[in-house]
């Protein structure tokens, strides 16, 4: 009985093994093209509405929906291949949209104004210090921002009012000159 026992142990690691490997196998990902991430945790999750356009593009973001996020959630629409940022005191130019959470409304555009913005991390909202921590030159990334990492309570009136969760979808165009 120990060899019939021995053989099923054995015949089951092997198995197992192989279920192991095929399940390995199929998250990988051979494809050339960066794939788009995302970071949010479950806990406080909120849908990302759409987004068009391409990087350098003015992007048209829809009416946000569903529970408003009450944790940072970023996604990276397009994977830039320049340098990645680690820095968060070097200064980038920055292309960015951003919109209220409540009624989907632009609240601010650099896109519209035609030029790109330079600043350092360290000098705009924890949201963004945060959200945007990583993303490489020729990024586009959206990050959905819970009130207390924005503005908070105060708002930044007439704009954006009290305890508003933002949408944003920012570029980085490369290093500030």
């Amino acid at each position: 009985m120990s060899k019939k026992l021995s053989l099923r142990t054995a015949g089951l690691g092997l198995s197992l093994i192989a279920c192991l490997t095929l399940t390995l196998a199929g998250c990988s990902n051979d494809s050339a093209e960066p794939q788009p991430t995302t970071s949010a945790s479950k806990a406080g999750a909120a849908a990302f509405p759409k987004v068009t356009g391409g990087f350098g593009e003015n992007p048209t973001i829809s009416q946000p929906t569903g529970k408003a996020p009450t944790t940072l959630q970023t996604k990276d629409l397009v994977v830039g291949k320049g340098e990645k940022v680690t820095d968060i005191t070097k200064s980038y130019s920055w292309n960015y949209e951003g919109v209220n959470w409540s009624n989907g409304k632009v609240f601010d555009s650099s896109f519209e104004r035609g030029a790109p913005i330079p600043f350092a991390l360290n000098q705009v909202i924890p949201g963004w210090t945060e959200g945007l921590k990583g993303i490489k030159v020729g990024g586009r990334r959206v990050l959905l921002i819970p009130a207390d990492l924005a503005y908070g309570e105060a708002g930044s009136p007439p704009a954006i009012g009290p305890n508003e969760p933002l949408v944003f979808v920012v570029d980085l165009v490369g290093p500030a000159s």
